[in-house]
């Protein structure tokens, strides 16, 4: 009787096989859950800021004209709030971030290494309603969408990019991108 222990170099191969595909398999979605999270996190702030307007008040009793967002770089945004300048009445101030004249409330980090924002305007709640401005526009019926991807991916497609739709109408979700299956709405 011939008893040999150990395996085989077929059986070591397929073992290495099998360990390598599940492991790139991990790779892949656990870089989706890293895009879904941070526009989860964006999306967040978002009603955030939607949600202070909607106070009417500002934070340490200022009177202020509104909440918005503003990227500063491609991984790094602020929650601000929207000042006059000059003692000028609010609907004849531009709603886009003015450094120096509004206030940072708060600013955020895209930690998420890997992770590409793409086309973000500003967007900014005016009181009382609140009225959304998407690029110092308000135009009914207008919405932008901000993408995002894996950086290396070299365009969106509905398997590596989300896509953030915001509305004038004070909508706020999230579709894949080349969809329009909502796969999320702020909450």
């Amino acid at each position: 009787m011939n008893l040999r222990s150990g395996f085989s170099l077929i059986e070591l191969t397929v073992v290495i096989a099998i360990l390598a595909i599940t492991a790139s398999l991990v790779t892949v979605n656990f870089s989706s859950v890293r895009v879904r999270q941070e526009l989860s996190k964006f999306a967040g702030t978002l009603r955030r800021a939607q949600s202070l307007a909607l106070s009417g008040s500002g934070i340490q009793d200022n009177a202020v004209c509104g909440y918005g967002l503003h990227f500063l770089s491609q991984n790094q945004y602020i929650l601000f709030e929207g000042r006059t300048a000059s003692g000028l009445p609010c609907g004849l101030t531009s709603r886009l971030y003015k450094p120096g004249i509004d206030r940072i409330v708060e600013t955020f980090t895209i930690t998420a290494a890997g992770v590409v924002v793409e086309n973000f305007p500003d967007v900014f709640f005016e009181p009382p309603d609140p009225k959304v401005y998407l690029a110092d526009s308000s135009s009914f019926g207008s919405q932008t969408a901000v993408y995002v991807r894996r950086q290396g991916d070299p365009q969106c497609s509905p398997s590596t990019c989300l896509r953030l739709i915001v509305s004038t109408s004070g909508r706020i979700e999230i579709t894949a991108a080349g969809s329009d299956e909502v796969l999320q709405r702020a909450q």
